[in-house]
């Protein structure tokens, strides 16, 4: 067996812990990673979910960074931070120096003062404030730079477009009385509404996007920005410990678990033991990006894994002027019949043309297509500004990343609350006809401006093979059951796949190597016995989430801890009595679960019901698998 490693479990090399300030009733959490402050709370209420500094270079990258010399200081009436932090990446070389200030008044600042030490290019430089999503549909007033005051709202439905510019302040009502009140120093600002890239935050940003980008930045050249936050709350209870149990429920209401797919790689084809496991998961359809170097020889591949393993064939298309020539050497080799489902996009960002994507799917419905859908495999902030007329089309679609600005554990998975809002958001869009979301990555397949863009040549994150992506996926699919008719998930295999055969490559972490399934695998494979079936969410807490679904009278779950802190969970099953084999997807098991998935399946512990209510201790990011029988 593989050494296992905290890198396998959580994708994380060297992380160093969050640090809790507090004074007074104000509250917040310090990452000496990346120089970040999360979680403003003026009690028991988040106000300002992040503040933090980032440099992006010409083509919208964000760079690491370096955090060293770290000081903290806590008084009982305040507590301050300071820091160093540098990036170096290419010809780019850019230090600076942040102080924090907290104070029990509910009074915050955070200074950026920042030199470049080379000649670069740069889209942005400077401090960001990310408000959390809850604050959706609160009024609020905002001051331009002239000092005109405006008073708005920020967005309920997802806003395709910026929601304020030219901001130098804005003040926030909150629930139950609080209120958040932030000061912009140093440059004009702007906000967008994250949650088109399911980022679960509103993000204030300087530096305006209507003004020209990329800029020169010269050796020496001074950036200096303060951000003041002023929290208020109106005697609101303090949130409970985050170390604290938690109590779950079974929710009440069924919901149609979509169709999984997964998306075909390239390379070669699967066999044997390859086989048997793209089997096990009963995919509903393997998903195929069309090509100009052969548009036929991926399909073929991949419809022989289909008829092999059971599942549909499903293509993307950009309609782009060459399409046609595609599909006719698709038609040659193998047949329009042989693909169930087409997925239609446009060249670029936005959705196909309503004429043309008419007369292309007049064409395969002609010659035995199924379905056709019309969309973009770009994000949903496309899809969502160029809003597809789907009157035509059998279904919608959009694929997505979660890391389009935040790349770190938490941020990644703190965007899983913000998918029920993007999918109402996206179900007004697509109008009456079906959502199919997908591909699905934790890279992003393809950059924010289309294919090529440098720093994303490299499409598969490490953390795939770890715990972390089983956690984030059952987190995932809770969302989308009752949202969402089809989703596609992750690729079939590789890096950025379910399971690695054959020489697999380094860049996994130790327990998943060659030859070997990840844990999400162990997701896909425990859903497929709901394939086509209703299912129920786990309710009761934002740090972990699941789903519950019966086949012949037998309850099964999955249920996902989403932190890196073990979580002791108490939940309450529909059954007041039965006997539970319970199956854990941990550190302790990651060995088996990778080497033996076979062996550690048909093991598992036994616990009886206890006044209806299961209890466990779900290590970080750990995955339970229970069936419950009578």
């Amino acid at each position: 067996m593989a050494e296992i490693t905290v890198t396998d479990i959580t994708g994380l090399s060297g992380h160093m812990p969050r640090r809790h300030v507090r004074t007074g009733r104000l509250r917040a959490v310090f990452e000496p990673d990346s120089g970040a402050l999360r979680e403003l709370r003026m009690g028991g209420t988040e106000l300002v979910r992040l503040v933090h500094a980032c440099v992006r270079d010409e083509r919208w990258n964000t760079l690491p960074v370096a955090i060293r010399d770290v000081q903290l200081t806590e008084t009982q009436d305040a507590f301050e931070i300071r820091f160093d932090a540098q990036s170096i990446v290419g010809p780019i070389d850019f230090t600076w120096q942040s102080v924090i200030r907290g104070t029990s008044a509910g009074r915050l600042s955070y200074t950026f003062s920042g030199t470049a030490r080379s000649d670069f290019l740069r889209n942005r430089i400077g401090l960001c404030v990310l408000l959390p999503q809850e604050l959706a549909g609160r009024p609020c007033e905002v001051r331009r730079t002239g000092g005109q005051t405006i008073a708005g709202h920020l967005p309920q439905p997802v806003s395709p477009h910026q929601p304020f510019l030219d901001m130098q302040a804005i003040s926030i009502g909150g629930a139950d009385g609080a209120r958040v009140a932030i000061e912009l120093n140093g440059d004009v600002f702007e906000m967008e509404d994250q949650r088109n890239w399911t980022d679960a935050s509103f993000k204030i940003y300087p530096t305006p996007l209507s003004e020209p980008w990329p800029v020169a930045v010269s050796a020496g050249d001074a950036v200096t920005q303060s951000v003041d936050i002023t929290l208020t709350s109106a005697g609101i209870s303090d949130r409970p410990d985050s170390g604290a149990g938690a109590e779950l429920t079974v929710g009440d209401t069924w919901l149609k678990l979509p169709a999984i797919g997964l998306c075909w790689p390239g390379g070669d084809a699967i066999e044997g033991q390859g086989v048997e496991w793209l089997g096990a998961l009963s995919p509903d359809h393997l998903r195929v990006r069309v090509n100009d170097d052969d548009p036929a020889a991926a399909l073929s591949l991949a419809a022989h894994a289909a008829r092999r393993t059971g599942a549909a064939l499903a293509a993307d298309l950009v309609l782009d002027g060459r399409h046609n020539a595609r599909l006719d050497a698709i038609d040659d080799r193998i047949g329009i019949d042989q693909v169930a489902t087409w997925q239609l996009s446009g060249a670029g960002a936005a959705c196909p043309d309503a004429m043309e994507f008419a007369a292309t799917r007049e064409w395969l419905m002609a010659r035995g297509a199924r379905q056709v859908g019309i969309g973009t495999q770009r994000f949903f902030t496309e899809f969502n500004r160029s809003r597809p007329r789907t009157d035509a089309a059998d279904f919608a679609f959009f694929s997505v990343s979660p890391q389009v600005h935040s790349f770190d554990n938490a941020s990644i998975m703190e965007s899983l609350s913000a998918w029920p809002e993007m999918l109402r958001s996206a179900r007004a869009v697509a109008g009456g006809v079906s959502l199919f979301v997908g591909p699905i990555s934790l890279k992003p397949k393809q950059g924010p401006f289309g294919p090529g863009t440098p720093g994303i040549e490299d499409r598969h994150d490490w953390r795939q093979s770890t715990l972390f992506t089983a956690a984030w996926a059952v987190g995932l699919l809770a969302q989308l059951a009752g949202r969402a008719e089809q989703v596609t998930l992750f690729d079939v295999h590789g890096p950025g796949g379910v399971f690695a055969q054959g020489n697999g490559p380094s860049t996994l972490s130790g327990a998943a190597q060659s030859g070997r399934v990840f844990p999400v695998w162990h997701v896909l494979r425990d859903l497929g016995t709901a394939k086509g079936s209703c299912v129920r969410r786990i309710e009761g807490d934002e740090r972990l989430g699941g789903l519950a679904w019966q086949t012949d009278g037998a309850w099964h779950i999955i249920l996902a801890n989403f932190t890196l802190e073990t979580r002791p969970v108490s939940l309450k099953m529909p059954a007041q009595s039965g006997r539970a084999s319970l199956r854990m997807l941990d550190g302790q098991s990651l060995g088996d679960v990778s080497d033996d998935p076979g062996s550690w399946r048909s093991h598992a512990e036994t616990q009886p019901l206890t006044s209806g209510r299961l209890s466990v201790e779900l290590h970080p990011y750990g995955c339970l698998f229970a069936h419950v029988s009578q």
